[in-house]
């Protein structure tokens, strides 16, 4: 199951929630558990064959994809959410299971990866929370995600030659989807808590 515009539909039109929705949302966490142990080893199993080089794939099952919808309502009966958290929670869940697999297929060494987290850690992630944003406003509005500008992507450039990585498109690739996948639960979550 692609992200993007089939799952808004299928979302609004198949998952209940309460009438009394609350002004901020919370319990994200709720939609990140309570799978069945089949789900979770679909999960494993998808994450352990997903590439975050250039193509993103396989697809994600849409078995799994209907229990994180499913889920979703359970969540938002339980805890008051409205129409938007929801889907907002699946979006998030759906990007988190993406991250599992991008950090398990990566071709750097543990001492490399660390080396990226420490850049993502860094005082310029507020700026790439904010370009990450704007593609994730995009995709939830149903449109592609707008390319970077030519600024925006010498700043991410900026951010993988800090990580001190070897140089190859391989890496580049990599990397890329790898602070994608943090970042973007990121700025889900904090649209999820304005809900």
């Amino acid at each position: 199951m692609r992200l993007g515009r089939t799952i808004l539909p299928v979302l609004i039109v198949g998952t209940a929630f309460s009438a009394t929705a609350s002004r901020a949302a919370d319990n994200l966490d709720c939609v990140s558990t309570g799978y069945t142990a089949e789900i979770a080893a679909e999960i494993d199993s998808f994450q352990g064959i997903f590439n975050a080089g250039n193509g993103w794939g396989p697809e994600l099952p849409q078995s799994v994809f209907g229990a994180v919808t499913g889920r979703a309502g359970q969540c938002a009966e339980q805890h008051g959410w409205s129409p938007e958290a929801i889907e907002d929670a699946v979006f998030f869940q759906m990007f988190s299971i993406l991250r599992g697999g991008v950090a398990r297929g990566t071709p750097l060494s543990s001492t490399q990866m660390q080396r990226v987290d420490q850049a993502l850690a860094g005082p310029d992630q507020e700026r790439l929370r904010a370009i990450v944003g704007r593609q994730v406003d995009s995709v939830l509005g149903g449109a592609e995600a707008p390319e970077p500008t030519e600024a925006e992507n010498m700043f991410i450039g900026r951010l993988i030659l800090r990580a001190g990585v070897p140089v190859t498109e391989e890496n580049g690739h990599y990397v890329g989807a790898y602070m994608a996948s943090v970042v973007m639960p990121q700025v889900i979550a904090a649209r999820f808590a304005d809900r």
